[in-house]
């Protein structure tokens, strides 16, 4: 057997490095591992365990990777999200929107209530809570669901890029830049103004499309 070279040998942590990573970020991509029950959490749980058991990571420094103070922010805004949530809140702000708008213009209705509460709370949270009042309304009034869905994942996804509090993503850039919450604002709402915009004048005018008896399109 021919004896591994210490060039290999002090290549092997950073090849180790770029697989754990390229595979996790594909898990993220697709949602799950190919032939296995491994979903995001889980390579996230794994690639983490990875860092560590290849020597990528020393384990006294893997707590230096973690930034409670994100992971005590993102906590904080889900439990107010879900005690909103739970007083009925965002069900009542979709309501007075929603319900009081002629089916015509539902779609940028969902567009901006989306994109306007998703500016000041997590936007998955936002997702969570939307998504099923909006396929409730959509039922009532026998309309195809898919463009008011892709209006719920598009408008919070976009929006939320305007406040600090808005993503994750958000979260971290003004932790480590310490940035000021309305220096953020000032900064990123363009990009959610202008993408706003663009959303609004791509809906389709006219009169929406509704479901047959069979629950798809005519």
């Amino acid at each position: 057997m021919t004896p591994l070279s210490s060039a290999a040998i002090s290549d092997a942590p950073l090849v180790a490095a770029y697989a754990i990573f390229l595979t996790s970020y594909v898990v993220f991509a697709i949602g799950k591992f190919p032939g296995f029950k491994i979903y995001r959490t889980g390579a996230a749980i794994i690639g983490a365990v990875g860092m560590v058991a290849f020597r990528i990571v020393r384990p006294g420094e893997a707590l230096y990777f973690i930034d409670f103070g994100i992971i005590v922010l993102l906590f904080s805004m889900m439990l107010i999200v879900g005690n909103l949530h739970l007083v009925g809140f965002f069900e009542w702000s979709a309501e007075m929107v929603l319900r009081r708008l002629n089916p015509a213009y539902l779609l940028p209705a969902v567009i901006f209530t989306c994109g306007f509460l998703s500016a000041f709370f997590v936007n998955d949270i936002v997702c969570l809570v939307m998504v099923p009042f909006v396929l409730s309304i959509t039922r009532r009034m026998k309309l195809v669901p898919l463009p008011y869905l892709l209006a719920v994942a598009t408008a919070s996804n976009i929006d939320s890029v305007s406040t600090m509090t808005g993503n994750p993503q958000n979260m971290l850039i003004g932790s480590f830049s310490g940035i000021k919450y309305r220096d953020l604002v000032k900064q990123f709402r363009h990009y959610a103004v202008d993408s706003s915009l663009n959303k609004n004048q791509g809906v389709p005018e006219g009169e929406p499309m509704k479901c047959d008896e069979s629950g798809t399109g005519q």
